[in-house]
């Protein structure tokens, strides 16, 4: 008796579609524990250039009593200046918002400048050795104007600046005196003022600070004590 096999074949072919559509409507769940790692990421971080600073010193090592030092860093790179001298005086002056300074002394010795230099976050500094030599000079004031003049100073120059001293002293008040006195001396100069800057801003700074409130009588004795400090130079 020959077997009907059609029944068993829809039950297969039933099958096959079932486990066919099963499997397109199959989602895959999330595995607990799985890493996902993403896409490569490169981060570049531009360092920037830290700020230099450059100092400078051009000063002596040597220098004679009574003699002008100029101690220039105005060839560094750098927004500010500090100015230290051990031991202190009086006859140190800081110009130029640091860049330079100008120093003398009266007696045999050795002094130490500190200078310190500064821009941004960067610092830098210098420490800097001066002797001075020769023979002390007695007169304190004459001392004192030789320190204002430059090194080198012409005698021509400074006899007819100490004759501009004379002549300004015959001035009738003080304001006169201290305004011929101005227009004698850049006359008498010339060309030559910035050479006697110093000369000429230690002697404001000097009477400011020891001649307020003074008499004429005593302005013209300083004028005529400048000028024989000047001749002898």
């Amino acid at each position: 008796m020959k077997k009907n096999i059609y029944p068993i074949t829809i039950f297969v072919l039933a099958i096959i579609i079932f486990v066919f559509f099963s499997l397109l409507s199959f989602e895959e769940k999330e595995v607990p524990g799985k890493v996902i790692v993403p896409e490569e990421v490169t981060i570049t971080f531009e360092e920037e250039e830290e700020e230099k600073v450059i100092l400078s010193l051009v000063a002596p090592n040597v220098c004679k009593i009574g003699e002008l030092v100029t101690l220039d860093a105005s060839a560094s790179s750098a927004a500010s200046f500090e100015w230290k001298i051990k031991p202190e005086s009086l006859n140190f002056v800081v110009i130029e918002n640091g860049k330079r300074a100008f120093f003398s002394s009266s007696e045999n010795g050795d002094y130490i400048f500190f200078v310190a230099a500064a821009k941004e976050n960067a610092v830098s500094c210098i420490i800097h050795s001066l002797r001075v030599e020769g023979q002390p000079i007695s007169d304190k004031f004459t001392t004192l104007i030789r320190s204002w003049l430059p090194k080198n100073s012409n005698p021509l120059l400074l006899e007819a600046l100490s004759r501009s001293f004379e002549e300004s002293a015959k001035a009738k008040d003080i304001e006169t005196l201290i305004k011929m006195t101005a227009v004698a001396n850049r006359a008498v100069l010339g060309v030559n003022l910035d050479q006697y800057k110093s000369f000429l801003i230690s002697f404001s700074e000097y009477l400011q600070k020891n001649y307020q409130g003074k008499s004429l009588e005593e302005h013209v004795a300083l004028w005529l004590k400048i000028a024989a400090a000047l001749k002898p130079c």
